[in-house]
């Protein structure tokens, strides 16, 4: 079964991009975006955005895990650890599906701080600060 986007547009709001012709932040809808339907330059779009990596699209992810409808995308999928890119407002949706459908263990990105994140595992999910590390030179 193929699967298409269809309205799905959280690739263009979760990543960061700085391409010479398109800068956009993390967590902001792009400017290109066309919400509900789709990219308005999706045939002049910058390499990041051609390359991107939708574990739900190329079918390693269950169908019921619709990025637009669970609040999350994957990428990379790997066989003991998936990393997921969750939209903050809907931690909650994120650990609601992860109890129903997953199985394994998973890293969530919820914000612009690399430094924080979140982990489900055995059917929970707890926040995590990393501590910073200084180095001296």
């Amino acid at each position: 079964m193929s699967r298409s986007c269809d309205g799905c547009n959280m690739c263009c709001y979760i990543p960061y991009i700085d391409e010479p012709t398109l800068k956009k932040e993390e967590w902001t809808m792009c400017q290109n975006c066309d919400v509900g339907v789709g990219c308005k330059i999706y045939e002049d779009r910058p390499k990041p955005c051609r390359t991107f990596d939708c574990s739900w699209i190329k079918g390693e992810t269950p169908v019921e895990w619709k990025p637009d409808k669970v609040g999350f995308f994957a990428t990379g999928h790997m066989e003991k650890v998936m990393t997921l890119f969750a939209d903050p407002k809907m931690l909650y949706q994120v650990e609601r599906t992860l109890r129903e459908y997953g199985t394994g263990r998973y890293v969530i990105r919820y914000n612009d701080n690399p430094n924080q994140i979140a982990e489900f595992f055995d059917g929970s999910m707890r926040l995590i600060e990393i501590p910073q590390v200084e180095l001296s030179i």
